[in-house]
Formats: structure tokens, C-alpha cells, sequence
């Protein structure tokens, strides 16, 4: 029974460190000279001139991210679009240029949202972070009990073996228990050190 008990505990402690933490850390404001404000793009067409628009308001976006150090969260094309832009944009002044010849390049210009769009995305990539974080400790914390297990397995059989010989063999039983966990750790060292 203590020893049922002593399990349960050593689990729940387990689930305890490798679970998610909850706690909010302070979202820092983006200052307003860095937040952009719109962005111009041409196209061969009306259509074409908007979707670069988005994929150049989308690799701003991510650009604000990896200068301040916020890398777990990548915004698409879609959640820029749906949750960072005004609408869809509207008609910019058209360039010509003379590698497209006569016709010229279609303005498009898509407006960003006043209100402060930058702590939703901060808040998604620290939520993004904690995710990472808890799958690593869940991983850490399975191959603890796997290791765990082994270690008690090759007691336990190390028992079982020395009191079905009456301590005969105590020696070469001991040998070969440590030799099993030495190889064990060996491999368990190795698939560490190639993660």
C-alpha cells in the first residue's frame, strides 16, 4: 500500500512540474514612431496589388516580431488581414514602370487598426512560448519515468534473482545489474545529446 501511495505522489508531482503555467507577464506597448500605419504596394492588377499589400503587411508584422524578440508567434496572411488591418484597403495612385511596358502598375493601400493590435500578438506569442515550454517539460518528465521504471525494473529482478539463489550469485548479479543500467544510461545519453 505505501508503495501505491508513493507512486501516486512521485506522478502527481510530475504532472505538477510539467504542467502549464498560467501566470501573465507584463505585454510591453509598442512605441508609436515604430507602429506602421499603412502600407503601398503596386500590382499588375487591382487584385494582385492588394494580396501584395497583405504579404507585405504581414512580413512587416513579422519583421516588429523578430526585432523584439518575439519569435514563437508567426502571423499569417489571414490573421493579419481579419485582426490588424482596417478592411481590404482602397485604391492607390498608379506607377508606371518600364519594365511592365505601357500599362501601368496598380496602386493598392491597406490601413492598420488605431487600436493597439501589438499586446494581442505579444500575448499570442508568450502563449505560444508556454506551450513550447510545457511540451518540453512533458517530455522531460516522461523520459524521467521511463528511466524511472527501467531503474526500479533491474531492482527489482536484481532482488528477485539474489533471493531465488540464496545470495550465491549476489556478485555477478550486481556486475550485470550495473552493467544493464550502465548501457542504458549510455543510450539515454546519446539520444539526449541528439536532440
Amino acid at each position: 500500500m505505501k508503495q501505491m501511495f508513493l507512486t501516486i505522489c512521485g506522478l502527481v508531482l510530475l504532472w505538477a512540474i510539467a504542467g502549464a503555467s498560467g501566470a501573465q507577464s507584463n505585454v510591453p506597448v509598442l512605441p508609436e514612431a515604430h507602429k506602421p500605419r499603412e502600407v503601398k504596394a503596386f500590382g499588375v492588377d487591382a487584385i494582385k496589388a492588394r494580396e501584395i499589400a497583405v504579404n507585405q503587411a504581414t512580413i512587416l508584422v513579422g519583421k516588429l516580431l523578430e526585432e523584439n524578440n518575439h519569435t514563437s508567434f508567426k502571423p499569417d496572411k489571414k490573421y493579419v488581414r481579419e485582426n490588424l488591418l482596417v478592411d481590404d484597403g482602397k485604391p492607390g495612385p498608379d506607377e508606371r514602370n518600364e519594365v511592365f511596358g505601357e500599362q501601368p502598375l496598380k496602386g493598392w493601400i491597406v490601413t492598420f487598426k488605431d487600436s493597439n493590435w501589438w499586446q494581442d500578438i505579444v500575448r499570442r506569442d508568450y502563449e505560444a512560448q508556454r506551450v513550447q515550454r510545457s511540451a518540453a517539460r512533458q517530455s522531460d518528465a516522461k523520459r524521467f519515468a521511463v528511466a524511472l521504471l527501467v531503474v526500479l525494473a533491474i531492482a527489482h529482478a536484481y532482488i528477485r534473482c539474489n533471493r531465488m539463489t540464496r545470495g550465491r550469485y549476489a556478485r555477478w548479479l550486481q556486475a550485470i545489474c550495473v552493467g544493464v543500467a550502465s548501457v542504458l544510461l549510455a543510450i539515454a545519453m546519446v539520444a539526449l545529446a541528439g536532440r
